[in-house]
């Protein structure tokens, strides 16, 4: 299997952090449970605005930063 999203690992972290189930951010966002589940296996990859929507039920905002010349 393959290992989740960067983005998705940072985001697992939150969530045990606060101590929040996949449940409970499923129900924040207003998802299945499964989707949760198969977003932190690596099993699926999320849309971006998906992402966003995990982040948003963690309280947290994802952003994007310039780092140099394009």
């Amino acid at each position: 299997m393959r290992r989740p999203h960067p983005v998705v690992q940072i985001l697992m972290v939150r969530r045990h952090k606060l101590g929040l189930r996949q449940r409970d951010v499923a129900d924040r966002m207003g998802v299945n449970r499964v989707i949760i589940a198969e977003w932190e296996i690596g099993k699926r990859d999320p849309r971006l605005s998906n992402l966003e929507a995990y982040a948003h039920a963690l309280n947290l905002r994802i952003s994007f930063e310039e780092v140099g010349d394009a």
